[in-house]
């Protein structure tokens, strides 16, 4: 299931194991992926389950703007 707008679009991938400085995850569709060991979450652990975000620039700055609208609208009110 995709939590996110509909314009973004996730991968869920399991933290397979770790090589060199970088981490090896395994999507539902077989792919592998290797990712900097750096770019990963501080408590992530071997067998955990990321979700991979992709989107273009112009989509993650519409919602970052949005939430900075949804945030102006709090204060205000």
């Amino acid at each position: 299931m995709n939590n996110f707008a509909p314009d973004l679009h996730t991968l869920l991938a399991k933290l397979e194991r770790f090589e060199e400085r970088f981490a090896v995850l395994l999507g539902d569709s077989g792919l592998e992926l290797r990712w900097p060991i750096k770019n990963l979450p501080d408590n992530v652990k071997l067998g955990d389950t990321i979700a991979l975000k992709i989107s273009t620039t112009k989509v993650e700055d519409d919602e970052k703007y949005a939430n900075m609208r949804r945030l102006l609208e709090e204060l205000i009110n």
